[in-house]
């Protein structure tokens, strides 16, 4: 009878690849033979995420050890403590021929001690009510220090501001950022010499956390550095409030205004192909405007919202006429369901 043991060598490749991502599964298919061995060695080293202390010693005696693995490397992760870089991961990473994407997440290592302890507290009552300080707006001055020319993709995780996005979306050669769990974005603090640079980016997400807070004017600053962006998915701006001293939520403040986009999306209107505008919220209040996106004419899909498109309640003629708020060339809708408030709150 034949096993699985028998598939030639290749195509054990071709189906390892579908756990790329997941190192739990591919080093149990690498202990299943020789040839799932020699199949998954390369994608072991594909992906470095998120590791100990001691996976990391580990990685870098065997990347030591034996320099052609580094040829395997693409993607890696690092730690930022309270903007404090592991240089030593990063000059790892950079010094693997192929790599293409890098991972970023910020922690706040808490301080030991009781006194440590309620300045943690206050600390972090004072960044959930109003954000990191205008001494802390930048903390990756690495971007300085090191090229990261051969860098394709980046990925943010947690607690980057506004300044720190705009000046990894300006690393020369990115085509694709992805930050995530983001809190309050404010304004940008960036110096004369990047008010005229642009990104080579082509894609960009910029997804919220519990405190999500941004303006649409600071969005509108965002994709202004985006002249070629051609895929948006983004958290729909809002005005958000901390709702106390003991909870990490917040609460809407404002009606949310979707005829506000328009606008807000102008500086890629010619370029954006695919745009998603989620509302990733409860109780999100809307002030009956809509978008208008009649005038993007390289816009093919489209996810949203419904409440940025259609009118709170009921079937009404006004309904009938959302097809003049869509582009022409649009081949694909998703209007996901939202819930509509009072804009009185």
């Amino acid at each position: 009878m034949t096993s699985i043991t028998d598939v030639p060598e290749d195509l054990l490749y071709y189906l390892s690849l579908n756990f790329e991502r997941d190192r739990h599964t591919l080093y149990s298919l690498n202990l299943v033979c020789h040839k799932f061995y020699h199949a998954t060695q390369a994608l072991l080293f594909r992906h470095v995420g998120r590791i100990s202390a001691d996976q990391a010693k580990l990685l870098s005696r065997s990347l030591s050890e034996v320099p052609e693995l580094k040829t395997h490397v693409q993607s890696y992760h690092i730690s930022l403590n309270g903007g404090r870089l592991d240089e030593d991961r990063l000059k790892e990473a950079l010094d693997c021929p192929n790599i293409k994407e890098l991972w970023f997440s910020r922690y706040d290592k808490p301080r030991g001690g009781m006194g440590g302890h309620l300045n943690n507290m206050k600390h972090a009552l004072k960044k959930f009510r109003d954000g990191r300080s205008v001494e802390h707006d930048f903390e990756c001055s690495f971007l300085d220090a090191y090229s990261l020319d051969s860098i394709r993709r980046i990925r943010l995780e947690l607690d980057f501001t506004t300044t720190e996005l705009i000046r990894f979306m300006l690393v020369p050669n990115v085509t694709s950022l992805s930050a995530t769990r983001l809190d309050i974005m404010k304004a940008p603090l960036l110096s004369a010499e990047f008010a005229y640079k642009t990104s080579a980016l082509t894609s960009l997400d910029i997804l919220g956390g519990s405190l999500w807070r941004m303006d649409s004017s600071t969005l509108r600053t965002i994709l202004s550095f985006c002249p070629h962006l051609r895929s948006l998915r983004c958290q729909i701006p809002m005005q958000t409030l901390h709702d106390s001293h003991t909870d990490l939520t917040s609460r809407v403040t404002q009606p949310v205004s979707p005829g506000d986009f328009t606008a807000v999306l102008r500086p890629v209107r010619d370029t954006l192909q695919e745009l998603s505008l989620l509302n990733l919220r409860h109780r999100v209040p809307y002030d009956g405007s809509q978008i208008d996106l009649s005038h993007f004419p390289a816009l093919v899909e489209l996810e949203i919202t419904s409440c940025c498109l259609l009118p709170a309640g009921p079937p009404c003629p006004e309904r009938d006429l959302m097809c003049r708020l869509l582009p022409k060339n649009l081949r694909r809708l998703k209007a996901s369901r939202g819930l509509y408030f009072a804009s009185y709150l």
